[in-house]
Formats: structure tokens, sequence, C-alpha cells
């Protein structure tokens, strides 16, 4: 996703084919246990550009210094079998560095 600061909150905002997705009106987060407070889903909705795509917004922490790894896991709430799994991996650097390629933190 890109190289993040440590300690810093971001929303991220992607795209993913629907045909990728839980094909349901009731599409639900799959919540680990206990749930991540590093990662979560804030919004699913159609995306403006493209009637095949979904747009979805991630809310992430930077936690953990040079590699972080997240999933957000969405599955249908009638059959919890059909699920989609995202995995969101970033590059955080540490207190101690600074980089002029840093993304804006969430205000």
């Amino acid at each position: 996703m890109g190289t993040f600061q440590i300690h810093h909150r971001y929303h991220l905002t992607f795209e993913a084919p629907k045909n990728l997705l839980p094909e349901s009106e009731d599409v639900t987060v799959d919540l680990p246990d206990p749930p991540n407070p590093n990662c979560r889903l804030l919004k699913l909705e159609d995306s403006q550009e493209s009637d095949s795509h979904a747009s979805l917004t991630v809310e992430l922490v930077a936690n953990k210094e040079k590699l972080q790894k997240e999933t957000v896991s969405l599955v249908d709430g009638a059959d919890r079998s059909r699920r989609a799994s995202f995995v969101l991996q970033a590059r955080v650097l540490g207190e101690s560095l600074s980089c002029v390629f840093l993304l804006e933190p969430t205000k």
C-alpha cells in the first residue's frame, strides 16, 4: 500500500472487482477473535468510476516497524462459506526515520 510512519493512522481507499466479493445484499466484515485494532473496514460501497467494481475504505494503524501485513475479510451474512479476503502490506518506518515519500496520516 505504500510507506507509512509508525504510530500514525491512515485511511486507504481501493477498488475491487465485484465478482471477487460475496454476491449478497448482506455482506459483513468477518472479525477475527479477538478483533484487530490495527485494521478495520470503514466503508464498502459501489465504485463511482465503474459499475463492475466496489470501493473499500480501510483504516490502518501503523503499529509495527518494517513490514506490516493486515487482512480484511468479507463474508456473506447468509452463507459464511462465501468470503473474500484482502491482504494489505505496508512498509512502516520507525520514529527516528523520516522520508519525503511518506503518505499523510489521517488528522
